[in-house]
């Protein structure tokens, strides 16, 4: 999935150095949770992340999930420049979702029928 995460304000916050933090934390929060972060383009006041994850899994969970946790990070580490830039907090509340690849509605029900019954049978 493709999310888009915007900076409170689109203020100019994420510096080559606050983006490669951030990057990593990502990485390991992705690892962490068994989803794959294929990419991240960070830009001063917003972040692309392309996530591959289950199609169990809700783009709004995992928006939130990342978005949540990066907040948090960010905030321990950086709360003086938050502060001077006046953002009680990173992230807008919104945030842009969309699909990618090649899966079709009907593989999609399938791959979940089939993984439904497997739980199932545990």
């Amino acid at each position: 999935m493709h999310l888009v995460f915007a900076i409170r304000r689109r203020c100019d916050f994420l510096d080559p150095y606050v983006a490669e933090t951030l990057i990593a934390y990502w990485r390991r929060v992705c690892e962490g949770k068994d989803w794959r972060l294929w990419d991240v383009e960070v830009l001063g006041d917003h972040a692309h992340l392309f996530v591959g994850v289950l199609p169990t899994h809700g783009a709004e969970d995992v928006a939130l999930s990342l978005m949540n946790n990066s907040a948090y990070f960010l905030e321990q580490r950086h709360a003086a420049v938050l502060a001077q830039l006046r953002l009680n907090g990173v992230w807008q509340s919104g945030f842009y979702a969309g699909t990618v690849g090649s899966a079709t509605t009907s593989q999609l029900k399938s791959y979940l029928q089939r993984r439904a019954m497997e739980e199932d049978q545990k």
